[in-house]
């Protein structure tokens, strides 16, 4: 959910040798709410709510065998969600306003491939409204590219529309 509260935060402190807080054995800090001044559930049927970002989507291959290339996580520190930020921006921009109505595409142009490589034959394994999964097979390489449109990401739309962006991108060994 999204929501607007006032309140007051309480982080723990540090004395000598230990962090001193709130809650079991002082762990943890505290927010105390006065009020809540706006609340939006989580109703849109076009926006990824889950946390995994694409993480375990099943591949066909090996699992044992996984290299991830891309994670976007809601961590908003990382650099792949700085990434999806950023292609958010340049989407509201009208620079990619391809980004709001083809997740093929997203999936394409995220594999970076060099432009005298012809585009890859990705195949559809699965599709829901707020996220799409492709995958794409070169030898005994599969490659499976999640797109979505992360809820966290509406935080950073100008508008209401979100881009679909590559959450995930992991590459794996087929026997």
């Amino acid at each position: 959910m999204r929501a607007t509260l006032v309140g007051r935060f309480f982080a723990a402190e540090k004395d000598a040798t230990h962090w001193r807080g709130y809650g079991h054995m002082g762990c943890c800090s505290l927010l105390a709410i006065q009020r809540v001044e706006a609340f939006e559930p989580h109703t849109r049927t076009d926006l990824d709510y889950s946390a995994d970002a694409g993480w375990y989507e099943p591949g066909g291959c090996d699992e044992g065998s996984v290299r991830y290339l891309r994670h976007v996580s809601v961590s908003f520190g990382g650099q792949e969600a700085q990434q999806a930020i950023a292609e958010q921006r340049v989407s509201d921009s009208g620079e990619q306003a391809w980004a709001f109505d083809d997740p093929m595409r997203v999936a394409v142009e995220s594999l970076k491939l060099p432009p005298e490589k012809k585009g890859p034959l990705l195949q559809k394994v699965r599709s829901t409204p707020s996220r799409e999964v492709f995958r794409w097979m070169r030898g005994k390489k599969e490659t499976l590219i999640v797109v979505s449109r992360p809820y966290w990401l509406s935080f950073f739309a100008k508008g209401k529309a979100v881009a679909w962006v590559s959450a995930t991108i992991k590459e794996a060994e087929c026997p």
